[in-house]
């Protein structure tokens, strides 16, 4: 038995349609699909990511006391620990070594500069739930994996 092709596949689809928001044949994509696939340029970045060795949400020895966050990412050229603060007045602290030249917040939203210390520290306060990243730059240009605050 052979299939049946009733609609367009792979590069047969109308792209121009896509990239206009429009739905693809029978195929039409939720709001919120096409609103993340627009931010997903912003998304992308060209530095390595550093992967998160400890996150206190998964230690089983703090379970239920999570009035703060403790995250800790690491590799053979970066260690970032970071200390997130969750009540009203979500308050990130962090320390990155060795310290790089600048720190960046990175959301699908919006990327927030953030001052650091020739240490390495940096704090960014007041900050909104959701997905984040922390981006680096200097002698270890790299970011850390996407965590929800």
């Amino acid at each position: 038995m052979t299939a049946q092709r009733d609609r367009p596949v792979g590069k047969e689809r109308d792209l121009p349609e896509v990239s206009a928001g429009g739905p693809v044949a029978d195929d039409p994509a939720p709001a919120y699909v096409r609103d993340a696939a627009r931010s997903a340029p912003s998304i992308a970045l060209p530095s390595r990511v550093v992967p998160v060795q400890y996150d206190s949400l998964d230690d089983a020895s703090v379970a239920g006391h999570f009035t703060t966050r403790l995250l800790s990412f690491q590799d053979d050229t970066v260690d970032i620990k970071l200390e997130i603060t969750l009540d009203d007045k979500r308050r990130l602290m962090g320390r990155i070594l060795p310290p790089p030249q600048s720190v960046e917040l990175r959301s699908p939203a919006d990327a927030v500069p953030v001052d650091v210390t020739d240490s390495g520290d940096f704090v960014a306060e007041g900050l909104i739930g959701g997905p984040v990243t922390i981006v680096v730059s200097g002698p270890a240009e790299c970011h850390t994996e996407w965590v929800v605050m």
